[in-house]
């Protein structure tokens, strides 16, 4: 499973997953502020999921 990420830290990349379901999760990047990000729209004949963020939480320094 292929998740593309639009908005927030990791707007523009993309994650391999195995084949599990996969229902969304906080994610960030180095100094990067955490973002919820929730899947949107499920292709599973193409293995695809698009997550879009929810909420953005300023990183602890």
């Amino acid at each position: 499973m292929t998740i593309r990420f639009n908005g927030g830290p990791l707007a523009g990349f993309q994650l391999l997953n195995a084949d599990t379901a996969w229902v969304g999760g906080w994610f960030t990047i180095g100094d990067a502020d955490w973002a919820l990000y929730a899947g949107t729209h499920r292709d599973p004949v193409a293995g695809i999921v698009v997550a879009e963020v929810r909420t953005i939480v300023p990183r602890r320094r």
